[in-house]
């Protein structure tokens, strides 16, 4: 598709004059391109394919020949063709050192490319990808780069704020080149407030700079980020009533497996009051309806049961039809890389984020086969920005590791002790079997410990995977303000949803003070 679309594009017929091998070299060339994309910034895609946008972040805005070369370039002089190999490397260098003479240094995005199938042209595709990256940009308060060598496309990005800093031509070539710089929003309206440094993760390295943001707390899209959990997600319920009560209302809602399926609710507009309602009516015939085995390879349950129920309480619409922006968060089975849904059936999106692997079948989503988001994403807080929140109030009922047992001595001292004092009441016992006894019991050895049963270690190695993969995040990806309910209950306790809604009210109530604070200060 991108061989196709990027044709006719002057930088192109610049590379391959010959038609022929431009028609052989632009498919090799794209799939290393594409590779690139993928490891060092960013790819963006419809579910069809019919439009790609690739984009490199802040610190990491151009390519060196080595990062090329161990990404499929080693043997582009063959594969293009000498003569070709050379205009291209001319052109590169070229862009490079304009880029960074216009930029000066500045953090910036480079928008690498977007294309659209040319059967899909005049179908908003493009349109779509753009709004989308830039809605992303805008939250962090970060300049985008790009540069066109057609002049057609000069007035279409235009009309999304890009501004024409520079118009030159390649020395010797003459191939034309506009260079365009996007400014965030807020730089426009006035001198940016310098915030606090942040850190952008690329393949390999990270840079700490200073982001402009606006400081307008009336400009502020609260995004709510709710945590994967099983049956503790029903204290997630219990925060948004309080939430709501307070009037602070959600523009943004992610969501990770059983988050997903809460964030999705409200996305919808369904009462908190309802929400609650469903969770204190979850009973024994519920829970076999939702798990009902089918014994398959795949999994437990195919879900099916779980896809009706999922219907009967959110309908069957998609999520662009949702008054609030919502996304639920997958793994892809096959690769692990974290998928956000923002796009088609809003049931099939959340059943995917909640397909907890072994339990319940893969769901097929395009080519994809995905299963629950808690794998790589337990607390969807970057989603949530890149959906356009900036400012993220995330909710946390991952499970903590916590003894699995009581230590064993301490219950056997006790034992002794009881039957130690029930001897010493008895004149016919001898002190010395008394004193033999108490010698016993004190010298147990700590190994008397018991050991754990299955459900207990499996339950442990997940909170302890979870807790690991969520720290990891929360130190690249922290919210404004973070909840976390002290919720007891375990993964499929569902029949104790009432506690787990007190437990989450009182959680979101402590927070409060840090909340009012957080939104006043802007």
């Amino acid at each position: 598709m991108l061989a196709a679309a990027f044709f006719e594009y002057p930088m192109f017929a610049f590379y391959f004059p010959d038609r022929s091998r431009r028609s052989r070299s632009l498919p090799w060339y794209f799939r290393n391109v594409l590779r690139c994309a993928v490891r060092y910034g960013e790819v963006w895609t419809t579910p069809t394919i019919a439009g790609v946008l690739f984009t490199l972040p802040p610190g990491h805005t151009r390519l060196s020949i080595p990062e090329y070369v161990r990404n499929g370039f080693l043997f582009a002089p063959l594969v293009l063709g000498f003569a070709n190999y050379r205009r291209s490397m001319q052109c590169e260098g070229f862009v490079d050192r304009t880029q960074k003479d216009v930029m000066k240094g500045r953090p910036h995005y480079n928008l690498w490319g977007v294309a659209v199938d040319p059967a899909e042209q005049g179908r908003d595709v493009g349109d779509a990808l753009l709004r989308a990256f830039l809605t992303r940009t805008d939250a962090d308060g970060v300049p985008v780069y790009l540069e066109t060598h057609d002049e057609r496309n000069v007035r279409y990005y235009k009309k999304y704020g890009f501004e024409l800093m520079r118009e030159t031509s390649i020395p010797t070539h003459g191939l034309r080149i506009w260079c365009r710089p996007r400014p965030p929003p807020c730089a426009a309206r006035g001198a940016p407030e310098i915030r606090r440094p942040r850190s952008w993760q690329t393949g390999h390295a990270a840079l700490d700079f200073l982001a402009m943001t606006c400081p307008d707390a009336q400009d502020k899209r609260i995004g709510l980020a709710l945590a994967s959990g099983g049956a503790r997600g029903a204290a997630i319920t219990g925060v948004l009533k309080v939430l709501d009560r307070e009037g602070i209302r959600a523009s943004v809602v992610t969501g990770s497996s059983i988050g997903s399926l809460v964030g999705a609710a409200y996305a919808a507009g369904l009462p908190i009051e309802e929400v609650e309602r469903e969770w204190l009516a979850i009973d024994r015939s519920t829970l076999v309806r939702g798990f009902l085995p089918t014994l398959s390879r795949a999994g437990l349950s195919s879900g099916s049961e779980l896809r009706k129920l999922l219907s009967e309480l959110l309908g069957d619409g998609r999520i662009e039809q949702l008054a609030i922006p919502f996304a639920a968060v997958a793994c892809d089975i096959d690769t692990g890389d974290v998928v956000v849904l923002h796009e088609g059936p809003l049931a099939e999106a959340v059943r995917a984020s909640c397909a907890v692997p072994g339990l319940f079948h893969p769901v097929r989503w395009g080519d994809r086969l995905l299963v629950d988001g808690g794998l790589v994403e337990p607390l969807p807080v970057r989603p949530c920005r890149e959906l356009g929140a900036n400012f993220v109030i995330a909710v946390d009922i991952s499970p903590r590791p916590q003894p699995t047992t009581e230590r064993g001595r301490s219950a056997w001292i006790r034992l002794g002790e009881q039957l130690q004092q029930g001897l010493n009441q008895r004149e016919w016992i001898p002190s010395s079997l008394t004193e033999f006894l108490e010698h016993v019991f004190r010298d147990r050895p700590e190994s008397a410990r018991p050991l754990p049963g299955l459900y207990s270690i499996l339950n442990q190695s997940i909170a302890i995977l979870i807790q690991q993969v969520l720290e990891q995040k929360l130190l690249l990806h922290p919210p404004d303000v973070l909840i976390r309910p002290p919720v007891s209950q375990s993964f499929m306790e569902y029949r104790h949803a009432e506690e787990a809604i007190a437990c989450g009210e009182q959680a979101a109530e402590a927070a409060l003070p840090e909340l009012r604070q957080r939104l006043a200060d802007g």
